[in-house]
C-alpha cells in the first residue's frame, strides 16, 4: 500500500466503524458493542493489514487514533446502557492496552496494561 495511501486514509478518515454486538452469555441480551474499523480505499484488505502497514511506515498510532475518534464520535448514537467496561464507559483494546472512556467526562486513560509484556 505504502505510506502515501496510509497518510491519505488518515487525513480523509477513509474508514467506517461497524458495531458488532457483544452478548451477555448469562441472560442472552446485548451488553455492549465492539467497534470494528472497515477501510474504504483500495486495495480491499483486512483491517489488521491496514494497521500493520501503517505501523510499518511509522503511522500506526495515527491510524489507531483516527479509528478510535471515529468510534467515540458515534458513542451517543448507541442505545442507553449499551457499553463495555464499568459504569457508563466503553472499553477499548488498542495494542495490548485497555482504556476506559466515560461518556460526557474527561476521564480518559489506561484502565490496566498488558502485564505479560512487563
Amino acid at each position: 500500500m505504502g505510506e502515501r495511501l496510509i497518510r491519505v486514509t488518515i487525513a480523509e478518515r477513509s474508514m467506517e466503524m461497524h458495531f458488532q454486538p457483544i452478548f451477555d452469555l448469562k441472560n442472552g441480551g446485548v451488553m455492549g458493542v465492539e467497534a470494528l474499523a472497515r477501510f474504504a480505499p483500495h486495495p480491499i484488505r483486512p483491517p489488521d493489514e491496514w494497521f500493520l502497514e501503517a505501523a510499518s511506515v511509522g503511522r500506526g498510532v495515527d491510524l489507531e487514533i483516527t479509528a478510535l475518534n471515529l468510534a467515540l464520535e458515534q458513542l451517543d448514537r448507541l442505545p442507553a446502557g449499551m457499553y463495555l467496561g464499568e459504569a457508563s464507559g466503553v472499553a477499548v483494546n488498542s495494542k495490548g492496552h485497555i482504556f476506559v472512556f466515560h461518556r460526557g467526562g474527561s476521564s480518559v486513560g489506561p484502565a490496566f496494561a498488558n502485564t505479560a509484556a512487563q
